[in-house]
C-alpha cells in the first residue's frame, strides 16, 4: 500500500479517536505485497512510524518480534494528543 493510500486511512483513525485515545497497530515488516486468499502489505518499520506521526498521532511505544515462518512483525501504540 502506497503512502498516498495509507495517509487517509491513518487520518480517519486520528479523527475517530478522542483526545488521549490510543491506536494499536501490528504489521509485517518488509517491502511489497502478496496476493492469495487475502492481500498482505509489508511496510518498512520506520516508514510506517513516520506515517503515524504525519497523521498527527504521537508514538508511545513500538516493539518488534519474529513470528511464524521467520516473518518480522512490529507493534505500534500511538496516541492522539490532548
Amino acid at each position: 500500500m502506497s503512502t498516498a493510500r495509507i495517509a487517509p486511512v491513518l487520518r480517519k483513525v486520528f479523527d475517530a479517536l478522542a483526545p488521549g485515545g490510543v491506536f494499536l497497530a501490528a504489521m509485517r515488516i518488509g517491502e511489497g505485497e502478496t496476493n492469495g486468499d487475502y492481500k498482505t502489505v509489508y511496510w518498512a518499520k520506520d516508514r510506517f512510524a513516520a506515517q503515524l506521526e504525519t497523521a498527527g498521532l504521537r508514538m508511545q511505544w513500538e516493539s518488534q518480534w519474529i513470528g511464524r515462518g521467520n516473518v518480522a512483525w512490529a507493534n505500534f501504540l500511538a496516541l492522539r494528543p490532548l
